[in-house]
């Protein structure tokens, strides 16, 4: 009786050992598979940071070498500005050349003819220096050129309302053109020094180091050398050419 009762524990025993063992061992691995799983995620995380890491590294440094790159650009752009500057002010305000009649007629009376012996001055001295003006002042892009005259009477039909602008146009010669009164004669000189300026700049194939415009006015006998001159009728000094240069441009 015993005996039957100790066979009957043993199979129950059985019956419940092994698959117990069974489900601890399906438990052992599926925990391997997991953590084997989760290893393998863990080392992907790591070499994804390590990548990352790199990428942002290698960002950084290229856009460090552009700050650096625009840096010595900037630098370069203001060390030239203060070199030009530091020219600009040891130069100063660029001359006004005056051309006088007291010497010499520049002018045949009463025209705006230029003389052969004042082209040649202008070819030879004058034009020249006007060239050393504006390369030495960078800023200059226009030439402004002020005819005066005297208070001697210019007699004449003046046809420059009609004919003025068909002249700049190239549509005719300044010889054409005729003074009425001295701000008429007084535009005209300064008309023909333009035109001679750009014939020499022609001739001598002169390359201008920048775009300049000449622009031309008549001061007429309004602004003589000496105020106290100011109605007499013939006076060589008052009689001239005022070359100037300035900026007008943006």
């Amino acid at each position: 009786m015993a005996l039957s009762f100790f066979k009957m524990r043993r199979k129950e025993f059985e019956l419940d050992y092994w698959p117990s063992v069974a489900d601890f061992m399906l438990g052992l691995f599926i925990l391997a598979i997991v953590t084997g799983a989760l290893l393998m995620i863990v080392q992907h995380l790591e070499t994804l940071s390590e990548l990352k890491g790199t990428i942002f590294t290698r960002i950084s440094m290229d856009r460090l070498r552009e700050l650096k790159t625009a840096e010595r650009e900037r630098d370069q752009i203001r060390n030239q500005v203060n070199s030009l500057q530091s020219e600009i002010k040891s130069h100063g305000k660029p001359p006004i050349i005056i051309l006088e009649d007291a010497d010499r007629f520049n002018f045949n009376s009463g025209s705006a003819e230029i003389a052969e012996e004042f082209r040649e001055t202008l070819r030879q001295k004058h034009f020249p220096e006007l060239l050393q003006t504006i390369e030495r002042f960078p800023t200059v892009d226009t030439i402004e050129v002020i005819g005066h005259t005297d208070s001697s009477t210019v007699n004449g039909k003046s046809n420059l309302d009609r004919d003025l602008v068909p002249f700049l146009r190239g549509q005719l010669a300044l010889q054409q053109l005729s003074a009425g009164s001295n701000a008429d004669l007084g535009l005209l000189r300064a008309l023909a020094i333009r035109t001679e300026w750009y014939a020499w700049l022609r001739d001598a194939s002169v390359q201008l180091p920048r775009s300049v415009t000449v622009r031309c006015y008549s001061a007429a006998n309004t602004a003589p050398v000496d105020s106290t001159l100011l109605g007499v009728g013939r006076d060589d000094r008052s009689r001239r050419i005022e070359i100037r240069f300035t900026q007008l441009k943006q």
